[in-house]
């Protein structure tokens, strides 16, 4: 039997992942992220408190995440739909400063201005055709 892949490490994987927010408008709003973390059983992200993502996420939670890798079989891509949950938890803090290290010196001095979110909603596995789910990822939950 195949072992279940895990969303984190495909995020990792990738390098680059791309989040979609909600904006004030009800417009989508996306941008690049470079990594995530599993901390306490659940997906973690992270951003400035001053940044527009941070504020979007704080009016709506909603949120899609999508990137693209090279299978096995060739290129997948990887869908997740869900929730980012505000929550300030140093462990989790920690834990993304640990996997991307530039942050410990960005929020040098402003640590009060570092924000980690956990998700929780669904993670899929897609063939390139964008249709056809190859496999779907462990559910996060909160």
């Amino acid at each position: 039997m195949e072992k279940k892949r895990d969303l984190v490490d495909m995020l990792n994987e990738a390098k680059v992942f791309y989040i979609a927010t909600v904006n004030k408008e009800g417009k989508p709003s996306v941008r690049p992220f470079g990594a995530a973390v599993r901390y306490d059983g659940k997906v973690w992200i992270c951003t400035g408190k001053w940044k527009n993502v941070y504020k979007q996420l704080m009016d709506n939670s909603s949120i899609e995440i999508a990137t693209t890798l090279m299978g096995e079989n060739g290129p997948e891509i990887v869908r997740y739909s869900g929730v980012a949950m505000p929550d300030e938890k140093q462990g989790a803090k920690d834990a993304m400063m640990e996997a991307l290290p530039m942050l410990k010196d960005l929020y040098a001095g402003k640590e009060d201005q570092f924000a980690v979110f956990y998700l929780m909603g669904e993670a899929k596995i897609y063939a390139m055709d964008g249709v056809t789910v190859k496999e779907e990822l462990m559910v996060v939950e909160g």
